[in-house]
């Protein structure tokens, strides 16, 4: 596998945001020719943020616990000739030098270094991601007991789209384990959130934007923020004629 190495570790949190996005507004994020999918009129776009805990390369000390955050913006394509829903990522904020600069090179794909603050318990978390000096995302939220006013019927609904994205364009060549977010496999489930506080770069046209949902993914293993689910180790670098 030569310089870049299986990779492995643990995702500590993870967490999603979704917009209802006019598709015209959405199809702005995309690269031109694409066409944004829509459910019930609008294109839920989601924002992914996950928590990678002690993953590092063989050659790194073990002294180095590898914990790396990362938030991918997704937003859901019509693409006939796939068969099969894909999602397109029109940036990821990820706190991987390594990340932000070798995969940007490799897919040229918008990869930014981003700064991270978490704060989380069993009920609420704080989330804050700076990238080139801006704040390009703020969020805050608590357990809530159900889900209300969705573009989603019911969270299963929500579990079934989101888990529906088999086809990640570009992918992550460095950690494409985190483009996959284990709903498909049943080895997570959402659980809603009470949405305090929200702002996110780009995201801030009340004609265009609204503020769908937002979920905390736990283990289906033990309900909890504390649980850590493993994940693979990865395969060798994305051959670049598939992105």
């Amino acid at each position: 596998m030569g310089v870049i190495a299986a990779l492995r570790g643990r995702i500590g949190s993870r967490y999603v945001v979704v917009y209802r996005v006019d598709p015209r507004a959405a199809a702005a994020l995309l690269p031109a020719g694409a066409r944004p999918a829509t459910l019930r009129g609008s294109t839920p776009v989601a924002l992914c943020y996950t928590r990678l805990e002690g993953a590092r390369r063989r050659w790194i000390p073990r002294r180095i616990d590898g914990r790396s955050d990362h938030l991918a913006w997704r937003v859901p394509v019509e693409d006939e000739q796939a068969g099969r829903p894909v999602v397109h990522v029109v940036r990821r904020d990820t706190s991987s030098w390594w990340n932000a600069h070798c995969a940007s090179v490799i897919t040229r794909g918008r990869y930014h270094c981003a700064r991270f603050e978490l704060d989380e318990d069993e009920s609420s978390v704080r989330l804050a991601v700076t990238a080139g000096g801006e704040q390009v995302l703020r969020f805050a939220a608590v357990r809530a007991r159900d889900l209300r006013g969705s573009i989603f019927r019911t969270t299963r609904e929500a579990e079934e789209h989101l888990a529906a994205a088999a086809v990640v364009r570009p992918p992550d060549p460095l950690a494409p384990a985190l483009d996959d977010l284990g709903l498909r496999a049943g080895r997570w489930a959402l659980e809603p959130l009470e949405v305090l506080e929200l702002r996110a770069a780009g995201f801030e046209d009340p004609e265009a934007v609204a503020l769908d949902s937002a979920f905390r993914l736990t283990s289906v293993r033990r309900v909890g923020a504390t649980t850590l689910a493993p994940l693979p180790a990865l395969e060798e670098l994305a051959n670049p004629a598939a992105m």
